[in-house]
């Protein structure tokens, strides 16, 4: 499949670009980065000879067939969707199938999120509806396309796709580190559940912080609390949310604790080093573990 002698030819289509081919093309070099692999860019009509001889072709071709490098998703039929009916452009496809060399395929499909946004973007799949304000988000295509020659300029267009591409690999390279984070975080999250001999209650030991904690627990349906450590050396009770799109949480900590710091709330909560609880009942604070497994024995009896 590989074998190459001389440089990879990274081929895609020349006039205009966008976000998806920008990315594919981010993930093959920084692939091929990682490999030591010499590589070159190549931007064509589509009759050009390199569609069909260069090492890896995206966006342009009308071919998709990973066994032989090729990475369309413009001829008929399309190159297939997910599951959720967002269809794939190049950089999903060329992710689906790099993907794997980066980590597990937990980490693929964290990574697949942002690429499933710019592919729908592409396919001409619309994500959310403006409210009454009627403003459009500034998104990571607009910001893509931004780089684009304008018509008074007189830039390459070869050398804008080139600085694309570069800015494209810093958030890739991002993504997959913060993805590579999560991803070991949440093994360790689900270790400490399987561990836990009332599943009511989770006990992490490590700073892995909070969002990655909910985000993880969220789906064990017996779970209503985690503690954790945070990064001050305070031990924090987290309440798990009703359902992903709300902070309001399975069962909310006691409404006496509503906001409050310091003596106020370790006296109103009866626990010495209780420091805070958040107005929305989400979370609380305690200086040590003992503490806040206390707050936690307090709140799952109120």
């Amino acid at each position: 499949m590989f074998g190459f002698s001389k440089k990879v030819k990274l081929v895609t289509h020349n006039g205009s670009f966008h976000s998806d081919d920008v990315f594919a093309c981010a993930t093959l070099q920084i692939w091929l980065d990682q490999q030591g692999k010499k590589y070159s860019v190549h931007r064509v009509g589509h009759t050009d000879p390199l569609v069909t001889s260069g090492d890896y072709v995206f966006d342009i071709g009308g071919i998709y067939n990973p066994e032989t490098n090729r990475f369309d998703h413009h001829q008929s039929g399309g190159a297939g969707k997910r599951a959720n009916g967002i269809e794939y452009a190049s950089f999903g496809l060329v992710w689906k199938h790099i993907g794997l060399n980066f980590g597990s395929k937990r980490l693929v499909g964290r990574v697949d999120h942002f690429a499933q946004a710019i592919d729908a973007t592409d396919n001409g799949i619309n994500l959310f509806n403006l409210n009454s304000i009627g403003e459009t988000p500034f998104l990571i295509e607009d910001a893509i396309s931004s780089f684009n020659t304008g018509w008074d300029e007189g830039l390459e267009t070869y050398d804008q796709f080139i600085t694309a591409v570069n800015l494209a690999k810093q958030i890739l390279k991002r993504l997959i580190r913060k993805a590579t984070s999560d991803t070991t975080a949440m093994d360790i999250i689900d270790k400490a559940y399987q561990s836990a001999e009332n599943k009511n209650l989770v006990v992490i030991d490590q700073p892995l912080g909070r969002f990655i904690i909910v985000e993880t627990l969220g789906g064990h349906n017996d779970t209503v609390y985690a503690v954790h450590p945070d990064s001050k050396g305070n031990w924090s009770v987290v309440g798990m949310r009703a359902d992903a799109n709300t902070y309001a949480t399975r069962k909310p900590l006691p409404a006496a604790w509503a906001g409050l710091t310091g003596s106020e709330m370790a006296s109103v909560s009866g626990v010495d080093d209780a420091i805070f609880c958040h107005r929305s009942l989400f979370t609380c604070r305690a200086k040590s573990k003992e503490g806040a497994l206390q707050l936690v024995k307090i709140a799952l009896k109120s």
